[in-house]
């Protein structure tokens, strides 16, 4: 736009020295004139857009403008996206990116229990919108280089010192979360946001992932073997409970045939006697046998109390 505006001005000039030149030349006064004040007006004109392409600032989609003045210094605000106007020629307009960034870097560290650690580390982090101005004032553009990667590097292996390479491997979330947090917690004070950290590709010494596959290997057998008597023991109870049906199942069996062959008894007994009182009714009137001729659809009426009472 700068560029722009200047060809505007050097054509204003150079159509106010020909108007000049064809002024002198012109045979009429008045021509002259003319000529002479459509340059000037013309000059003016141009001029004024310069100035005006000079005052105006585009700050761009996801940044902010931070004013330095010549006269006053760094401004107390930062400018919002779009076009803006400023002072032109004692101001400077520095367009800081705030929208989230990524930050990657591969760092070593030592753990508790003193194994060495390899690791990558990656770090999304924005300046804070509405600070840009304190930023820029206090550490400047390069800030990432200035604060963030100390930061990072010191507050990394801080934490993962007091985790042992099991716990590292087994709790990386929670890890994670405490570096995240502290890591924020530090450049908040720089007017940096830490939306997360994340770690990942991490490695030990050969000897060291040797154990680590060795100990997983007895884990899982372990657990295997856990799996194994576990389901021995639910195939011990589905017997035993099984078992036990088939018990009461039995045992119901023979109370029902018990029952059975107590009613059956009692039957057989009330005929025993029966037959026992009939058989003795016999020998008592064998010698007095008598015959009685009775029809066949009749039944003989005995008076056993009788026959109790002569026996």
């Amino acid at each position: 736009m700068i560029a722009i505006f200047g060809l505007l001005f050097l054509a204003a000039i150079v159509a106010m020295v020909v108007g000049e030149v064809m002024s002198r030349n012109s045979q009429q006064h008045f021509q002259g004139v003319k000529v002479r004040r459509f340059g000037r007006i013309a000059t003016v004109v141009f001029a004024v857009l310069w100035l005006l392409s000079m005052s105006l600032r585009v700050v761009p989609a996801g940044h902010r403008g931070v004013v330095f003045s010549r006269i006053s210094g760094v401004q107390e605000h930062a400018l919002p996206e779009g076009l803006n106007f400023v002072f032109p020629f004692v101001s400077h307009v520095e367009n800081i990116n705030v929208r989230t960034n990524k930050l990657s870097d591969d760092l070593e560290a030592v753990t508790s229990d003193l194994q060495q650690m390899k690791f990558s580390v990656v770090v999304n982090y924005r300046p804070i919108a509405s600070e840009v101005h304190k930023l820029y004032k206090e550490i400047g553009t390069s800030y990432v280089d200035i604060v963030l990667i100390p930061a990072l590097n010191e507050i990394t292996k801080m934490n993962t010192s007091k985790y042992n390479a099991d716990e590292i491997l087994e709790r990386r979330q929670e890890v994670k979360d405490v570096i995240t947090r502290d890591l924020a917690e530090r450049m908040k004070d720089h007017y940096i946001a830490i939306d997360e950290v994340a770690l990942s590709n991490i490695r030990f010494s050969a000897e060291f992932e040797q154990a680590i596959e060795e100990k997983q290997v007895a884990e899982q057998q372990s657990k295997k073997k856990e799996y194994e008597l576990e389901m021995a023991r639910q195939d011990a109870e589905i017997a035993q409970t099984r078992a036990r049906g088939e018990a009461e199942a039995l045992k119901i069996k023979m109370l029902a045939e018990a029952e059975a062959n107590q009613a059956l008894d009692k039957s057989l007994t009330e005929r025993i006697l029966q037959y026992r009182v009939q058989m003795a009714y016999i020998e008592r009137i064998s010698d007095k046998i008598e015959i009685m001729v009775v029809p066949n659809e009749s039944i003989p009426l005995l008076n056993m109390q009788d026959f109790i009472n002569k026996k």
